[in-house]
């Protein structure tokens, strides 16, 4: 094997998630901070390799499953920032689009980063989770959010994806969350709403779902560097 692939077995035996035992050993104000450390390795390494090399690197069943187990929300924040991080280093080639979306894991993912809150785990009287009780809404982190939009917002660049993307409701409601949030969301929400509507199949939907009263809202209110991506796709939805 290449020097390369023995890199790419040993960054993704490493930054799987550590079983419970490794976990107690771990220091506990410092969640994840090693694998996280290595898993930016890895975001550094796909971020950096040619087309070719980069389709290769996803197509690794062990880097995918180190990438996609690193992203449950059960994971620490921080190590589910750089997987996102990495996956959408991925999606960053044209080639590896459409074969990311229609993997499972990789929808799930990025449906639940983009999400304004997610579901949580109860804890019990001695403090310990349990996984199998009801459990609760708890907002995400902006910073999880934002690397999963920045994921969609690759996809959506595929002719091929954007409607299969706008009949995700729930990642259509993270969007119009985003775009109508002030701060660090909003602009990569209306790159995603830019994209989207240069489908014309959607378009008529997108009109009938309120996008372009919501474009036409919060086109006032914007920054210089937001305002040309919200203008873009608010003049596409006016001609439909």
């Amino acid at each position: 094997p290449s020097s390369d692939q023995d890199l790419l077995d040993v960054l993704a035996m490493t930054a799987c998630p550590p079983n419970p035992k490794e976990l107690q050993q771990l220091p506990p104000w410092r969640p994840g901070a090693a694998q996280s450390r290595r898993l930016d390795t890895l975001w550094t390494f796909a971020a950096t390799r040619n087309n070719a090399e980069n389709t290769r690197l996803w197509r690794c069943d062990k880097v995918r499953d180190a990438l996609l187990s690193s992203a449950e929300v059960t994971q620490p924040d921080c190590v589910r920032i750089s997987s996102l991080g990495a996956l959408t280093a991925l999606m960053a080639r044209d080639e590896n689009k459409i074969s990311m979306w229609e993997d499972e894991g990789v929808r799930k993912a990025f449906v639940l980063g983009a999400s304004e809150q997610i579901s949580a785990p109860l804890d019990d009287a001695t403090g310990e989770t349990k996984e199998s009780e009801v459990k609760h809404l708890r907002p995400q982190r902006v910073e999880v959010r934002l690397q999963a939009m920045l994921g969609l917002s690759m996809l959506a660049e595929s002719d091929e994806l954007r409607e299969e993307i706008w009949k995700d409701k729930r990642l259509v409601a993270s969007v119009q969350n985003a775009v109508e949030s002030p701060g660090p969301l909003r602009p990569i929400g209306l790159h995603v709403l830019q994209h989207l509507s240069q489908s014309t199949e959607i378009q008529a939907d997108m009109v009938k779902c309120g996008i372009r009263e919501l474009l036409a809202t919060r086109l006032p209110d914007l920054e210089k560097h937001q305002h040309r991506a919200c203008e873009i796709a608010h003049d596409r939805l006016l001609a439909v």
